[in-house]
């Protein structure tokens, strides 16, 4: 069980300069205005929001004491 990650950077080249453009995807669902068009040669990258990547480092743990302690079986 993990939380998938809710913000994308799409890193492009722009007259020769790369330059970033964060979308959080939670308001890219419903905000049209949020949406991107991914382009050839964009890098786009997931990120996690400090509190996912808590959450999940927390429920990894939680589920490898859980299968090393004999419980998972």
């Amino acid at each position: 069980i993990s939380f998938p990650p809710t913000r994308a950077i799409v890193v492009r080249q722009v007259n020769g300069q790369q330059i970033s453009i964060r979308v959080d995807l939670r308001r890219a669902l419903t905000d049209p205005s949020e949406r991107i068009l991914v382009e050839p040669n964009d890098l786009v990258m997931l990120e996690y929001k400090p509190l996912e990547l808590i959450v999940n480092i927390i429920l990894s743990n939680v589920q490898v004491n859980y299968f090393l302690n004999g419980m998972g079986r």
